[in-house]
């Protein structure tokens, strides 16, 4: 996402500080925020807890590291963490820090999509705070206001918010006219949105809103403004926000010209961009509305070839022969049928041409997953909706997976009892239960492994590694009593040589990290030695240097020196062979320090 312009406006109390400070403060921050923009965010967020300095100590001080922390933050997309560390801060905060933090929160809910709440804030920003606020404080605040009426589409709000302002402020920012431009334009008022640019001809309007007053007060014609916006939405260099809103105007040029088919694929390139960023509510464009757009053409195709309400497949049938030279239009034919079925209470049939829709959805390289995950979810809370069929939910699911979108994949996993096409129950709910591990749902996963274990004693080494695979999760979050009873539990079943050579190895992990170091090392070296009582290949190698790092730690020193230079004879890595001598040097340095301390 881009960097967002979140303090704009910082009140000028803290501009007093002096110059020095501020230099050494920058500079320090700076080198912290290279990381954070280097991709290490939680780096630089732990770098934040270590050197910023206390706010009822240093407030200034601590001022200008938050502001940069909270950019970070929200650069990085933490929108919640972002929310929760200034709602904790701001009871300890001074008067004029509380009003920053107020006004961060505002920003903070217009940046994450969450007008009701960026309004809240402000609200009690006016309310608290006007008495002490600075000359040029109350006015802005009064602007964002109007932004969340305009964010949140209330219309009739907006419109007397801005005939008040009128009175009190002769504003000509480009921030305002934009206000205005958008608040006429959401009221049906595009002729005089139209007159306000030719009264300020050098103001700075993002050319989106520049082309869609000219569309709706017809200064220029839907084709024109239709060929303009498709141009400008395939921009290669355009953010994503600006390219949905392109293909919205596109949408409704489009509309304009009876070209349902082009009307409907604008609409859903629109969509699917708009799941990287969103605009306000001048350009959005919902699921539902989306859905809401598709059911008129679908019904209206049905009704021109005399397809009857109830019977899903004639419905399909059509669809495909429509699919290639009308793509959208057979989406929209298949949504109808699904919306018939669902009303009437046909699940079986609603699913089916549901999973119509999807499959044509898939097929289109201009749609894809993505658009799935915007169409069949909720962009706030990432829940599904109750449109959603079962291969929709699959498809999305493999989505989350692969971008590590763990929370998305846990919500999905809960709808899909029923294992995918292909997919035996075994390694489904294996799946499942890596999931709720990885999302903290331990108890539950746990559960699903154990019942699994139960009923699998003569699982094949395909679902082994699969098993394998949720134990180093549990091993990775630190529960190793629970993945070692488990591996115990698969020492029993009949395993390869191969497998039982790498359980004891994973067993030996769990025990060193419950400090259990004398039984961690034997399993360490039985693994080594497993297959032919030497352990010099590549796993054996490994498996006796783990062996000597924790006979050192368990005090074996002259143990940890045998192995350590056996390994160094094996060895032809000139690194390996340099850390071998380097921890032979370090035993040596250990067992000297030990004769030290007890002479005895």
């Amino acid at each position: 996402m881009p960097y967002p312009r979140f303090f704009h406006y910082i009140t000028f109390l803290y501009l007093a500080v002096s110059t020095a400070f501020v230099h050494s403060a920058e500079k320090s921050i700076h080198e912290i925020e290279i990381l954070g923009k280097g991709g290490a965010v939680e780096l630089a967020l732990s770098q934040f807890d270590q050197y910023q300095p206390a706010l009822t100590d240093e407030p200034v001080e601590w001022f200008f590291w938050e502001r940069s922390r909270i950019s970070l933050m929200i650069e990085a997309g933490y929108f919640q963490a972002a929310e929760e560390r200034l709602e904790s801060t701001y009871p300890k905060a001074d008067q004029e820090t509380k009003r920053w933090i107020l006004l961060s929160r505002a920003q903070l809910g217009l940046q994450s999509y969450q007008p009701l709440r960026a309004l809240e804030r402000l609200q009690e920003l006016v309310w608290l705070h006007s008495g002490l606020a600075g000359e040029k404080e109350l006015p802005e605040w009064r602007r964002l206001i109007l932004e969340t009426y305009l964010a949140s589409g209330r219309v009739g709000d907006l419109r007397r918010a801005i005939n008040r302002a009128e009175q009190d402020y002769q504003w000509n920012s480009d921030a305002w006219i934009r206000l205005r431009i958008q608040a006429l334009l959401m009221s049906n008022r595009p002729d005089e949105s139209l007159e306000i640019f030719k009264q300020y001809p050098k103001a700075k309007i993002a050319p989106e809103l520049r082309l869609l007053v000219h569309l709706r007060s017809r200064s220029i014609s839907a084709s024109k403004a239709y060929r303009e916006a498709i141009a400008a939405a395939k921009e290669e260099e355009r953010a994503p926000r600006q390219k949905a809103n392109f293909w919205f105007i596109a949408a409704e040029a489009s509309k304009e010209l009876k070209g349902w088919d082009g009307h409907l694929r604008a609409l859903e390139q629109s969509g699917k961009l708009s799941m990287h960023a969103r605009d306000s509510s001048l350009f959005a464009l919902s699921a539902q509305s989306l859905r809401d757009a598709y059911l008129p053409v679908g019904q209206s195709v049905a009704n021109q070839n005399h397809l009857l309400a109830g019977h899903v497949q004639p419905w399909i049938d059509k669809a495909k022969a429509l699919s290639k030279e009308k793509p959208a239009v057979a989406r929209a034919l298949v949504l109808a049928a699904s919306s018939i079925a669902l009303r009437s209470g046909l699940e079986d049939e609603h699913e089916e041409a549901e999973a119509q829709f999807v499959a044509f959805v898939v097929g289109d390289k201009n749609l894809g997953p993505t658009f799935l995950k915007f169409f069949y979810t909720d962009l706030g809370a990432k829940t599904p909706s109750e449109y959603m069929p079962r291969i929709a939910a699959h498809y999305l699911f493999e989505m989350a997976v692969a971008t590590g979108d763990i929370e998305s994949a846990s919500k999905l996993s809960d709808r899909l009892e029923i294992p995918s096409n292909g997919e035996g129950r075994f390694d489904w709910q294996l799946r499942r239960a890596r999931i709720m591990v990885m999302a903290g749902e331990l108890e539950q996963g746990v559960t699903i492994l154990d019942q699994l274990l139960s009923e699998h004693l003569d699982a094949n080494d395909k679902q082994i590694d699969m098993i394998l695979q949720v134990l180093f999760d549990l091993q990775a979050i630190g529960d190793h009593q629970a993945a070692l009873k488990r591996l115990e539990q698969l020492e029993q079943w009949n395993l390869s040589p191969k497998h039982r050579r790498e359980m004891l190895y994973w067993r030996a992990e769990s025990l060193q990290a419950l400090n259990q170091r004398k039984e961690a090392a034997v399993l360490y070296l039985r693994s080594a030695t497993f297959l032919d009582g030497k352990g010099r290949d590549q796993w054996g190698q490994a498996a006796r240097y783990q062996a000597a790092k924790t006979l050192a730690d368990a005090g074996f020193i002259a143990d940890a020196r045998n192995i350590y230079e056996q390994l160094l004879e094996e060895s032809e890595s000139t690194v390996q062979r340099a850390r071998l001598r380097r921890n032979i040097q370090q035993l040596w340095v250990s067992r000297q320090k030990n004769e030290v301390e007890d002479p005895s």
